[in-house]
């Protein structure tokens, strides 16, 4: 059955609009205390860090200096709205003709959506770099009719400071052209797949790779294995229908493919340290 999703959609990115530099200290929106998803991209730079946002039912601090990416669709809530900083809001077309100049933005970094964390934290040089983009972005957007080119130009090199200082945090480069086309495809089967196969050798045999080569690419690249990518996407899913979908416990676990509700009960508990009933009852809107 079809439900429609409960969760608020925060529009604050006009159509016409491709970016628009939102200051944090100014800001304030009727749904950023509640779970929303946004009609757009958001990259946050902290320049006071205080508190915590939630990001797809998980908490991350706002530490000065931190950068966050947060993709369209994605579930977000400011749990404390102490802090200063910057929003860069941007629309879906300009994403993509980002990633068609810097295809390999995509594969790795806080711009990839099943990376371990959604931010960064920037060094010295990323500091001096972002300053000196936002100014130029400012006085971009105050010209009344901001150069799409230049827009580009500037998202690109945020977004490429970020991916240096995330894989220098990390202490890893970035994947091979190879590397980079199998994890694009290793995300789409798993988003296409993971409520009906839940077993490693479904995507080794769809990849025509041994477990062994796989778990290695994905351990040297998120630090998990493909087991976990599965348990962690079916965790994400389980944790979103449990705070905002009508479904009753017994429904959830049968729309994500467990065949026994106790099963998926003691899975959740696992994982998350509480039972579905528990998590329900402190995160449904």
């Amino acid at each position: 059955m079809f439900h429609k999703d409960p969760i608020p959609q925060q529009l604050i990115l006009p159509k016409q609009e491709a970016l628009k530099l939102v200051s944090l200290n100014a800001y304030i929106h009727e749904l950023s205390k509640v779970p929303h998803r946004h009609d757009h991209y958001q990259l946050m730079w902290i320049t006071k860090g205080h508190g915590y946002q939630s990001i797809d039912g998980i908490s991350y601090a706002m530490e000065t200096n931190r950068v966050f990416l947060i993709h369209t669709g994605q579930i977000h809530k400011m749990e404390d709205l102490e802090r200063g900083g910057w929003m860069i809001l941007f629309s879906d077309l300009l994403y993509k003709r980002v990633m068609q100049l810097f295809p390999e933005l995509e594969q790795y970094g806080i711009t990839d959506i099943a990376a371990v964390q959604p931010y960064v934290d920037l060094d010295d040089k990323g500091i001096s770099v972002y300053q000196h983009i936002l100014l130029l972005l400012k006085e971009e957007q105050q010209s009344g009719n901001p150069d799409g080119r230049l827009l580009e130009v500037y998202l690109s090199t945020l977004l490429l400071v970020a991916k240096q200082s995330y894989e220098a945090e990390n202490n890893k480069r970035s994947p091979s052209h190879e590397a980079q086309v199998l994890l694009k495809t290793v995300k789409r089967l798993l988003e296409q797949h993971f409520r009906q196969e839940q077993q490693v050798s479904f995507y080794c045999d769809q990849l025509h790779l041994h477990p062994r080569k796989l778990n290695a690419l994905l351990k040297t690249y998120y630090g998990m294995t493909m087991h976990d990518l599965i348990q962690q996407r079916l965790l994400m899913e389980s944790g979103i229908l449990l705070a905002s979908s009508p479904m009753n416990i017994k429904e959830i676990a049968y729309h994500l493919g467990f065949s026994d509700p106790a099963y998926f009960n003691r899975f959740f508990k696992k994982n998350m340290g509480v039972t579905p009933a528990q998590y329900r009852d402190t995160h449904m809107l």
